[in-house]
């Protein structure tokens, strides 16, 4: 399910909207608390019921860390994806593209028409240009990165099956860990 939202995720657009990531959004909640109690329950089921409450501590310490990890790679990520998309698409915005031409022409006229100066217009226009080449490297490269992370939590998946489960249960009684 996660993977199935980032998936989505990665196929907005610069005209996505509130109602685009709602049900991505979603079925990522879903996906994510259909995830944690089994993994924490894997995680503390082999301990004596004396050791749970540090047991439980240590997969929250492990689980905030991961997180903050993750977090920093992203964002290495998705600069290292800015750079790369900017640079490719730098590479089509020059003079000699019609469609270049067309919209700065167009920025142009609409600054000129609302009572810029030439230079001024011109100025703006490049601005405005800018933004729009902004825009698109920041959307390519967030849908990079929704993808990898989507991608990632997939190939995780096989790992459970390398899970050693616990053959023989403590048994003890449960309320003496809480």
């Amino acid at each position: 399910m996660f993977f199935i939202s980032m998936w989505l995720l990665s196929k907005s657009s610069l005209q996505s909207g509130e109602k685009d990531f709602f049900i991505p959004l979603v079925i990522r909640g879903v996906g994510l608390s259909l995830l944690f109690v089994p993994l924490t329950t894997l995680a503390l089921s082999p301990l004596p019921p004396k050791d749970i409450a540090q047991g439980a501590g240590i997969n929250n310490m492990m689980r905030q860390l991961g997180g903050s990890f993750g977090v920093a790679l992203m964002t290495t990520f998705i600069a290292r994806r800015i750079a790369y998309h900017r640079g490719i698409l730098l590479g089509n915005f020059n003079i000699y593209n019609n469609s270049v031409q067309e919209r700065l022409s167009t920025f142009t006229s609409g600054f000129l028409a609302k009572g810029y100066s030439s230079g001024a217009a011109s100025k703006m226009a490049n601005a405005a240009m800018e933004g729009v080449l902004s825009r698109q490297v920041a959307l390519l490269s967030y849908m990079d990165a929704f993808f990898v992370v989507g991608l990632f939590l997939l190939c995780c998946v096989p790992l459970l099956a390398l899970q050693k489960t616990p053959k023989d249960k403590p048994d003890a009684d449960l309320s003496a860990a809480h």
